[in-house]
Formats: C-alpha cells, structure tokens, sequence
C-alpha cells in the first residue's frame, strides 16, 4: 500500500490532501460516467464502487 507523507501537517499540506482527494473523487465519478455534483448520481457512483470493490482482493472495512 502507498502512503503520502507531507513534511509538517499545516493548513497549506491539509488543503494539499483535500484537494487530492476531491480530484480524485471527481475522475473516478467521470470514469463511471456519473455526475459528482448531483446526489442522486452520487448514491449511484457509491453503488457502482461497492460493486467494483467486491470485485477486488482488498477491501478496506467499507462492505
């Protein structure tokens, strides 16, 4: 498993990772053609990655 580290844990890092992680969360929503900005698509995109993460080897306490 990878792990980020940041040198210090201040405001700029924090917002850092954030960010990241809202990136990240947008490209995985458009790679399942659902829209991340609307909640009922949002419910769907969580279905749609539960049924990928059963799928896969490792799951992390999420089902």
């Amino acid at each position: 498993m990878k792990c980020m580290q940041y040198p210090k844990l201040d405001a700029y890092h924090v917002g850092y990772l954030m960010i990241f992680f809202m990136k990240a969360c947008i490209i995985s929503a458009s790679l399942l053609e659902v829209n991340p900005f609307d909640q009922p698509e949002v419910v769907a995109d969580k279905k749609k990655m539960i049924q990928l993460l059963k799928g896969s080897k490792v799951v992390y306490g999420l089902l």
